[in-house]
């Protein structure tokens, strides 16, 4: 069932509540994807986070980013061992990845949601870099659970796994 408040949109949550999708007024579909990663050895879940729309029209509309981040929140208060990521792509013109990187950081700066974190990574020093991405991944996790010295840790050796995986 979705969720409904003055700010947000109501969303419905399908597969296993790895996909959320929501309709805005201006009649345009969100999809919100989390995809499970793979990891050997990791005490955490890392999901990569992944939005779509179903067409290209730009309007400016407050209540998407409170929607995304609140999904957000929903998802890590229920995965409580979970570590999502967002890598910004490149869009067909070469460009829009910082901006895209810039704007999420924003959603989560105007939402007040204090409770969650995102640390900006830049991927250039582990000689990792996933096709059509830009230089950084965010990754976002609830610090009121974890500590982050700890989760800054298993982000920077599995970023230095990836890397070493990609070598072999």
């Amino acid at each position: 069932m979705g969720y409904q408040s003055k700010k947000l949109y109501s969303y419905i949550k399908e597969v296993n509540e790895d996909l959320v999708k929501f309709t805005t007024a201006n009649n345009i579909t969100y999809s919100v994807f989390f995809e499970k990663m793979i990891q050997e050895d990791s005490e955490y879940d890392f999901y990569e986070i992944a939005f779509e729309k179903d067409n290209e029209d730009k309007f400016f509309d407050s209540k998407i980013q409170y929607t995304i981040v609140e999904i957000i929140r929903e998802y890590l208060t229920k995965k409580e061992y979970s570590i999502l990521y967002y890598v910004p792509l490149i869009d067909d013109e070469g460009s829009g990845a910082e901006a895209r990187g810039r704007l999420f950081q924003r959603w989560h700066r105007n939402s007040n949601t204090r409770k969650i974190t995102i640390l900006k990574k830049n991927i250039l020093e582990f000689d990792f870099n996933p096709e059509g991405c830009d230089n950084n991944i965010y990754f976002v996790y609830d610090h009121n659970r974890h500590n982050n010295i700890f989760v800054e840790n298993m982000i920077q050796s599995e970023l230095e796994y990836l890397a070493t995986e990609k070598m072999e």
